[in-house]
């Protein structure tokens, strides 16, 4: 799945425009695996989304993998697409990668609810803490 979100971000750095990008985020979105119920626990809950959301971080070996689900399919393509840019790092390289810099980077602030903005931000949040320990 992270692959694709590679891919994806490449599409939407080339997208003529909002459309164009949010069609690739929401087919993205479309593809990110449901997490399992079991893992849809209040201590993964992302506090400050508009919908509910999801962000699962394991460490093997000192790399960090996560998992991540949201009820709103724009937020999971979006989040999928940051979480690739991290996924199988270690805590300091997360610590120093600047999220939101790709965030912006891409556009997405500009088409995305402020509310939705919000949203994005306290997964980028929580990354950074759950990651810095």
């Amino acid at each position: 799945m992270y692959e694709q979100a590679k891919a994806a971000i490449t599409q939407v750095q080339q997208a003529k425009g909002w459309q164009d990008k949010y069609r690739v985020i929401m087919l993205l979105g479309k593809v990110v695996p449901e997490l399992p119920a079991e893992l849809k626990q209040d201590q993964h809950l992302v506090e400050g989304c508009e919908s509910a959301a999801w962000l699962v971080a394991s460490q093997h070996n000192g790399y960090w993998s996560f998992q991540f689900d949201a009820d709103a399919r724009i937020i999971k393509g979006v989040v999928a697409m940051l979480l690739s840019s991290i996924e199988g790092k270690v805590s300091a390289e997360i610590q120093h990668h600047e999220l939101i810099n790709l965030f912006n980077s891409l556009g997405l602030s500009q088409g995305l609810s402020p509310s939705r903005s919000n949203g994005v931000h306290a997964v980028i949040e929580k990354v950074r803490d759950l990651t810095s320990a």
